[in-house]
């Protein structure tokens, strides 16, 4: 189906960005990007699940405000960004693939509400998921 593809090449190009922004920063070491790479690898594994700061910071062995500002230098982003993309991401293809009910959707990606999910993807993609579902609908006629 070529909405998932598009949804499955959204996914796979915000990690390549992520991961081009870590590899072409010169002030970072090979053992600083194995750091962040297992950040990352952190947050991929476990963004349905409630994760913090804190939780991210202590998987690598850092201060949470050591961490932070090392993320954002590193990738671009803060990790909180690059947490509520990674849902938004899956929301969103979730949406397109499954007919599940958005607290569903809101509970498997990470979100502690349907509300909050709404709240964040309408922020992220100027649109609610409601909105973005019935896009997807009219798209496919």
């Amino acid at each position: 189906d070529v909405d998932i593809a598009m949804e499955f090449l959204k996914i796979l190009s915000l990690f390549i960005k992520t991961s081009q922004n870590v590899e072409n920063c010169p002030s970072i070491s090979k053992k600083n990007m194995e750091i962040i790479n297992k950040a990352i690898s952190f947050i991929d594994n476990n963004y349905t699940q409630s994760i913090s700061l804190y939780d991210i910071a202590c998987y690598v062995h850092l201060s949470k405000i050591y961490f932070h500002n090392f993320f954002l230098k590193a990738t671009g982003q803060t990790p909180h960004e690059y947490l509520i993309s990674k849902r938004i991401s899956n929301v969103k293809f979730l949406l397109n693939t499954t007919d599940k009910s958005f607290s569903e959707i809101a509970s498997d990606c990470g979100f502690t509400s349907q509300a909050y999910m709404t709240y964040v993807f309408k922020k992220k993609m100027q649109c609610t998921p409601m909105q973005y579902k019935k896009n997807l609908k009219n798209f496919r006629k």
